[in-house]
């Protein structure tokens, strides 16, 4: 089975994310590590754009069995279904757009230790042999109904970065 992990950095003196996720094979060989640079209004929602990117990867590979681990509780207890209140459920609605792609998917939390790489991926700009993207649709957004393609249905604000 596929193992990824997904984490994310947040700046709060500037707004800025630095976003990673790292995509392992079934033989424990990293087959895909990426890195995106996004505004955000808070370490959380950066968050769940790690790992909206990170589903929409998995789909795109064709992956049908993966764990999913990530360090942040909160963002694995509503994949899971276990957060209350209407924007976790908003937010577990979306997740499972993703769902019926995968034949079997695990969502898991796992200690800041056992997610090294992506830990180290999200606190760095530029590593040497991963891809770099500068994520240029950024938004400062009022949580409302949250939506992977990096904004929020309801009132948006586009931020234009110099």
């Amino acid at each position: 089975m596929h193992k990824a992990y997904f984490d994310a950095s947040y700046n709060w003196s500037n707004g800025t994310a630095t976003l990673a996720y790292v995509i392992y094979n079934p033989k424990k060989k990293a087959i895909d590590k990426e890195i995106f640079i996004t505004t955000t209004d808070d370490s959380n929602h950066a968050e769940w754009i790690a790992l909206a990117r990170l589903l929409r990867k998995l789909k795109e590979l064709g992956i049908k069995n993966v764990i999913i681990c990530g360090d942040n509780r909160n963002v694995i207890d509503i994949a899971n279904g276990r957060g209350k209140g209407e924007r976790n459920v908003s937010k577990r609605k979306i997740i499972e757009e993703y769902i019926p792609h995968f034949k079997n998917i695990t969502f898991k939390w796992v200690a800041r230790n056992e997610n090294n790489e992506a830990d180290r991926l999200s606190k760095n700009k530029k590593v040497k042999g991963v891809k770099n993207k500068i994520v240029k649709d950024t938004y400062i957004t009022i949580p409302k109904m949250f939506d992977f393609n990096f904004k929020y249905r309801e009132k948006k604000k586009k931020v234009i970065a110099k």
